[in-house]
């Protein structure tokens, strides 16, 4: 219950987030896998609103050679400074900038 506390507590920190909702594609490094996806949402819990991530990643498996798809979901601690925004969830520490994701190659 502290930990929801805590969380409530700083999201209230945070009137409006500057992210919009939807899913970002990144090229994969290699052109024969999927592209990785980022996907925000905002999530309302007792009238807080937090953002959900939702981190879609493919590689080769190295013991059987196919596709293999990482997923990782969570509600990243998130900041502001300097007009960028960061998300940050597990190992995974993401950049906006101009409402683009730093790092990412359009697939396009």
């Amino acid at each position: 219950m502290k930990f929801l506390m805590l969380v409530a507590a700083m999201s209230l920190s945070v009137s409006s987030f500057a992210y919009t909702d939807g899913e970002i594609f990144c090229k994969n490094g290699n052109p024969d896998l999927p592209n990785t996806s980022y996907k925000v949402s905002t999530s309302n819990l007792g009238g807080v609103d937090l953002p959900v991530l939702v981190i879609t990643k493919y590689y080769l498996s190295s013991e059987t050679g196919q596709v293999d798809t990482a997923v990782i979901k969570g509600v990243p601690a998130y900041s502001t400074s300097g007009g960028k925004e960061y998300m940050s969830l597990n190992q995974f520490r993401l950049q906006f900038e101009d409402d683009k994701l730093v790092n990412c190659t359009d697939p396009d």
